[in-house]
């Protein structure tokens, strides 16, 4: 799912969204872990996991060193 995601949208705006997506729910996390918001705080962590699984998740690169080594 991942790849066809890629494809369509392209690496950079992808990237580029999920890094927006992942700061606003890691700020959401952060206040709601000040007890403020304490309740919804499953679903901004789901909601971080779900914005670095469409973006860099899914744009994972080959480790060159690893090529190297194996």
């Amino acid at each position: 799912m991942g790849m066809s995601i890629r494809d369509r949208f392209g690496r950079k705006k992808l990237l580029l969204t999920g890094a927006v997506g992942m700061v606003f729910f890691l700020l959401l996390s952060a206040y709601g872990l000040k007890g403020a918001h304490a309740d919804y705080l499953l679903f901004f962590i789901i909601g971080f996991i779900a914005a670095f699984a469409l973006s860099q998740g899914a744009l994972e690169e080959k480790n060159r060193l690893y090529e190297d080594i194996y």
